[in-house]
């Protein structure tokens, strides 16, 4: 699913949303495991809720019901759920996905009364093989091998303090679970062997600092990396991600001294916002994607973590683990230059972009 909110729906659940047909089209591998389940069952009644489950081994992830009760204190209440079922009577633990989701490049929470989306299971540790069901859900099949044993996936709002209730989980809970399973773990230390063993090519963007003082013949040099890079906890690409490239991009040394030369032309395209919805200076706020993603300028402009001048050079890296040539990120950041000089973009353009860089479309 597309970081874009779109308006087009999957004719079969009449949940999932898409920008276009060609977004659907990239969903669809992963879509078509859940979207039979999402209305296979009617909802027994208003005490329940629909959670997203993985069973474990090899079987398919589907949508459940659970029941739910609210518990009172005071003022105080929260909803509680009715895990055996799914977890046999308990649970070793649970992990919560707050915001955001790197791969999307966008906010797990929808507003600022979501806490997000928590994850119940097993201990870990248990002797259960892994869960396939729930990797087969994930880009590249990358989940780490620790998810063992039935896992569920749940979704809450916070009315207040002390004040939580159970809300359904929907297609774009189930994409965005996918997108965290498929990076936790995934923090650079090779502590996973199922993922420490993958070899994944990877483009970096070099900066012209870079370029100067190692001389370089180019400014995007092909590289190995295993499948525990940070980079994969990073941040996405919008834009890569609308055009079906699920696409990251992590700071090689983001701490240099400020300089022109620091400045990395590809992450200022490839990290353009494509989620808000307005032009101009976004107003200061607390949410994470806001002052994170959003481009420093809205629509179409790049965050300001992308486009300072101590950026230096980037590693990028599909979250699919399919190899990414130099020329796949020469030609995305030329499409995106393209776009921003189409139409109604180039006077917004202009504002966060050096005029030079309008004189021709090349990034070479």
């Amino acid at each position: 699913m597309c970081p874009r909110r779109g308006t087009k729906v999957c004719a079969k659940c009449k949940d999932a949303r898409y920008c276009s047909t060609d977004c659907q089209k990239v969903d669809w591998k992963q879509h078509k495991i859940l979207c039979p389940t999402f209305n296979q069952e009617t909802k027994p009644d208003a005490f329940h809720r629909r959670g997203l489950f993985y069973p474990g081994g090899e079987q398919k992830a589907r949508y459940v019901w659970m029941e739910v009760w609210t518990e009172h204190e005071g003022d105080a209440f929260w909803d509680c759920s009715d895990f055996g079922p799914y977890l046999g009577g308990g649970f070793g633990g649970h992990g919560l996905f707050s915001d955001p989701n790197p791969i999307q490049a966008r906010e797990v929470t929808r507003d600022d009364t979501e806490a997000g989306l928590e994850f119940w299971h097993m201990d870990l540790n248990v002797m259960e093989p892994p869960n396939l069901g729930l990797r087969a859900c994930t880009r590249g099949q990358a989940c780490a091998p620790n998810f063992r044993g039935p896992i569920l996936v749940t979704r809450k709002v916070e009315l207040g303090d002390c004040m939580e209730k159970s809300v359904d989980v929907d297609s774009r809970d189930a994409r965005t679970a996918a997108d965290h399973f498929s990076w936790w773990y995934r923090d650079g230390s090779g502590k996973m062997p199922h993922l420490k063993d993958q070899r994944i090519l990877v483009t970096s963007c070099v900066s012209p600092q870079h370029v100067a003082d190692f001389n370089l013949s180019s400014k995007y040099l092909e590289h190995v990396i295993d499948g525990c890079d940070s980079i994969f906890a990073s941040g996405g690409s919008g834009i890569a991600n609308l055009l079906g490239i699920p696409l990251s991009l992590r700071l090689i040394q983001p701490f240099g001294e400020p300089s022109e030369s620091r400045r990395t032309k590809a992450a200022m395209l490839l990290m353009r916002d494509v989620t808000s919805m307005t032009f101009g200076p976004h107003p200061r706020s607390r949410r994470y994607i806001d002052r994170n993603f959003c481009g420093t300028n809205g629509f179409a402009s790049s965050g300001s973590i992308w486009s300072g001048d101590t950026v230096g050079s980037v590693v990028a890296a599909r979250f699919d683990g399919l190899p990414l040539l130099r020329q796949h990120v020469v030609k995305l950041s030329v499409i995106t230059l393209r776009l921003a000089l189409s139409q109604n973009l180039l006077q917004q353009s202009r504002v966060f972009l050096p005029a030079t860089w309008f004189q021709n479309a090349s990034v070479s």
